[in-house]
C-alpha cells in the first residue's frame, strides 16, 4: 500500500464550465508526491502529466491543494446503501479523478453527485478579516 493524493487546483473562473470558454477547478490523483522542506515553507514536490487541466492551473496559479486520501475514498458513499449497486459504484471516485479529464468532465459535479462536494477555501485575507468577526 502506498500514500494516495489528490490535487486541487484553482480554474481563472470557479463557477463557469468549460464550454464557456472559462478554465475550470479540478482534481486529479496523484500517487508521486514526497515532502521536501517544512522551514521557511512547507513545500512538496509532486509529478503532473504536462497537457492536463491540472497542470495549466498550477503552472498558472502556482499553488493548489494537495490531500492525502483515506482507504474510505476508494468507496464511494453515493446515495446507494448496499448490494450489488454500492458494489459497482466502489472506486467510482479514484475513476473520476484520475481516469477522466477535467477538460472533458465535470469533475465537481460528478463527486458531488458521488457524495463529495467540494468546498470553497477563502483568500487569506478573507479568512483574516472573518476572523477578526465575532
Amino acid at each position: 500500500d502506498v500514500p494516495v493524493f489528490s490535487l486541487s487546483t484553482l480554474g481563472d473562473d470557479d463557477d463557469k464550465s468549460a464550454s464557456t470558454g472559462k478554465i475550470r477547478s479540478t482534481m486529479n490523483i496523484l500517487s508521486y508526491a514526497s515532502p521536501i522542506s517544512i522551514k521557511p515553507y512547507r513545500m512538496w514536490s509532486i509529478s503532473l502529466y504536462k497537457g492536463t487541466l491540472s497542470h495549466e492551473n498550477f503552472a498558472r496559479e502556482k499553488r493548489g491543494v494537495l490531500q492525502m486520501l483515506r482507504p474510505e475514498h476508494a468507496y464511494c458513499k453515493g446515495t446507494k446503501t448496499a448490494g450489488e449497486e454500492a458494489l459497482a459504484q466502489a472506486g467510482e471516485l479514484i475513476r473520476v479523478l484520475g481516469g477522466s479529464s477535467g477538460m472533458d468532465v465535470d469533475k465537481r459535479a460528478v463527486c458531488a453527485e458521488l457524495g463529495y462536494a467540494w468546498e470553497k477555501l477563502l483568500p487569506e485575507e478573507e479568512e483574516e478579516e472573518e476572523e477578526g468577526e465575532v
